[in-house]
């Protein structure tokens, strides 16, 4: 008797099985076991925010203004608050400058962000990076950023 109901309980599962998947409810690559059925997904889930960036420059050209266009693709369902910084480093590191661009991102939304930076008329081994993090200015930021977007020599 045991066997029997353990039967008709796997004969239901594969029919609601088979109901969903001929209405696009379920994952057409989906295994019926006789007590569950799992679904085979084996992509990753969307980081939730998408960046890139382009440089106005390929290389650091002496004072001349530095650009860079950062496209943010918010993925989330909630806005995000962004800042992105371009910092301008010296050859041994030391920061020489700095600006920054904020605003806020709505859900399923993407913005363009161009922070700048007048380059010095003497240049050596300076590197410019921009970086994008979670606030509305350089005094209300976790201080982390969430990615580091682009350096240019």
């Amino acid at each position: 008797m045991f066997s029997l109901q353990r039967g008709k309980a796997a004969a239901w599962v594969c029919l609601i099985a088979l109901v969903f998947m001929c209405f696009g409810v379920m994952n057409p690559e989906a295994r019926v076991y006789a007590d569950r059925i799992t679904a085979l997904d084996d992509s990753q889930p969307e980081e939730p925010l998408a960046f890139s960036t382009a440089w106005n420059m390929e290389s650091l050209e002496p004072g001349k203004l530095l650009t860079a266009e950062v496209k943010i693709a918010n993925r989330q369902k909630h806005s995000q608050r962004i800042l992105v910084m371009m910092a301008l480093y010296d050859g041994q590191g030391k920061m020489e400058g700095i600006s920054y661009v904020s605003r806020t991102i709505g859900g399923g939304s993407e913005e363009r962000f161009i922070p700048g930076i007048r380059l010095p008329d003497k240049l050596n081994g300076h590197t410019a990076k921009v970086m994008v993090w979670e606030g509305d200015n350089l005094n209300a930021t976790t201080m982390q950023p969430f990615t580091d977007v682009g350096v240019n020599k």
